[in-house]
């Protein structure tokens, strides 16, 4: 997972295509408008979900070989590796998103990003997307435990398919926040960053990661690789 590979260009490629033809068609957009195209609801859950689990699953199908594990010390070792893997794919398809992003509203009001709140909102973005794609990830894992790799992805792109439509039924309910979907703790729809809310639920997620790394881990204990 360190080096960017076709699948990773292509995903790239796709979301500037789709940008620039939400920018060239119809009214000029503003820059909350510009900002939905490329990460709205739909965006998130039909193009960067599926493209940056199918990264994770080619991956997987290339390195987790229990030859391969049985080469580490332990499992712990192997687990920690992995997490770390998430974390360097998860923080460069941040960094390039934010390109992206930046270069898409600087042609809506190139004015917007030379603003010190556009620095903290980028800054915020980045840890928020990261841990976000962190959160996909070792969920991804978790789910190659309970069935193959190729399944798993599959099962994936299903939950937040779910989770996308269930939100929208929730929308009356006061309880809505408490189910808060991984797209608005990844990117800030209101183009601000509301420090201790967007905090809290960065936490929320490092915390669910490493909940979901220690059941990871834990079955690969108890599973026989020799």
């Amino acid at each position: 997972m360190r080096k960017i590979n076709l699948a990773e260009i292509l995903w790239y490629l796709l979301i500037v295509i789709l940008a620039l033809v939400d920018r060239i068609i119809g009214k000029t957009p503003t820059i909350a408008e510009m900002y939905y195209y490329i990460v709205g609801i739909h965006r998130v859950v039909l193009i960067h979900i599926p493209f940056f689990t199918y990264l994770l699953m080619r991956s997987y199908l290339k390195i987790s070989r229990p030859a391969i594990i049985v080469r580490y010390k332990s499992v712990s070792a192997w687990t920690h590796i992995q997490l770390k893997s998430l974390a360097k794919i998860g923080f460069r398809s941040s960094i390039i998103l934010n390109l992206i992003i930046t270069f898409f509203l600087a042609s809506v009001d190139i004015s917007f990003i030379w603003r010190s709140e556009y620095l903290m909102f980028v800054l915020f973005s980045l840890v928020a997307q990261t841990m976000g794609l962190m959160l996909i990830g070792i969920l991804y894992l978790n789910l190659t435990n309970l069935s193959n790799v190729k399944f798993a992805f599959v099962q994936v792109i299903l939950i937040f398919l779910a989770l996308s439509s269930l939100m929208r039924n929730l929308t009356q309910f006061a309880f809505k926040d408490l189910l808060l979907p991984i797209w608005d703790a990844m990117y800030f729809y209101e183009m601000k960053v509301d420090v201790l809310n967007d905090v809290k639920y960065i936490l929320i997620n490092i915390a669910l990661v490493f909940l979901l790394q220690v059941c990871y881990k834990k079955y690969l204990k108890q599973k026989d690789w020799l």
